[in-house]
């Protein structure tokens, strides 16, 4: 139900929209403070999307991942984040290979206050976590292939892929745009059958805009998305944050407990 979308969007922050410029101002006076929204930072990020190509043979998604890996020892434990990096490339015909380029890059502490705790563990460089062999030491890339069906990406994880055709004809307005996501939303297990536990169909619906951002749509759908995203209900800023290579961003939560 909670998305983080640091990952997916590194925002450059100018005014934000409705704030006004302040006078000059005596070296004396306070700095003025401006106190953001979630819905300020994503009306921003809609208005500073990057222009990507929409045509050519393929369609490259490069991707960081990870797990957070808990160690240590009872009395001094720590976390290590384990980085998994993708690179997807996905031909525009059917018929061609598509192809995934994946790499293990090693594990590193979660934290500053993780990395003092491991090097006063002596900084070990592999250990075992249930079953699974853990190293800081990056992996070999491997990459597999297999022969595209036609779709370049998908809106609900449980459904068919869509196909480049289908992505260049998603609207490229806010409030048919909606209406899309929400009938993905309600495709899902959760949106045709509301029970404790499952995400609200907003929460669904930010889902689905998360994936879209990752899809080859035009700038301006994914403008679009942005303004979706800023209307839905229960979205709350998380503050800054950075991704796993370090980009600066903005953390969103979509309900009392999402992260």
């Amino acid at each position: 139900a909670g998305l983080a979308l640091a990952a997916a969007v590194a925002v450059h922050l100018a005014s934000p929209p409705g704030a006004v410029a302040p006078a000059a101002r005596s070296h004396r006076d306070a700095a003025p403070q401006v106190r953001l929204t979630a819905r300020d930072v994503l009306l921003t990020a809609a208005t500073h999307v990057a222009t990507a190509p929409v045509s050519g043979r393929y369609w490259r998604t490069k991707e960081i991942s990870g797990e957070l890996l808990p160690t240590g020892t009872r009395a001094s434990p720590y976390d290590m984040f384990l980085p998994i990096s993708y690179d997807q490339w996905t031909p525009r015909l059917a018929g061609h290979r598509e192809w995934s380029i994946y790499q293990d890059q090693g594990a590193v502490p979660a934290t500053p206050a993780d990395a003092a705790a491991w090097h006063a563990a002596g900084s070990p460089a592999s250990w075992s976590y249930f079953e699974t062999s853990v190293t800081t030491t990056a992996a070999p890339p491997g990459a597999t292939w297999q022969v595209s069906d036609g779709t370049a990406g998908l809106v609900e994880g449980d459904e068919p892929g869509l196909t480049p055709a289908q992505f260049r004809a998603m609207p490229a307005s806010p409030p048919p745009l909606l209406a899309r996501l929400r009938h993905y939303a309600m495709l899902t297990s959760c949106g045709r059958h509301p029970a404790e536990g499952c995400a609200t169909v907003d929460q669904l619906v930010w889902g689905e805009a998360a994936n879209l951002l990752q899809d080859p749509v035009t700038s301006q759908v994914r403008a679009a998305t942005f303004r979706v995203m800023a209307g839905l209900p229960g979205v709350r800023l998380l503050g800054k944050m950075r991704d796993p290579l370090g980009r600066h961003g903005y953390g969103f939560g979509t309900g009392p407990s999402a992260g």
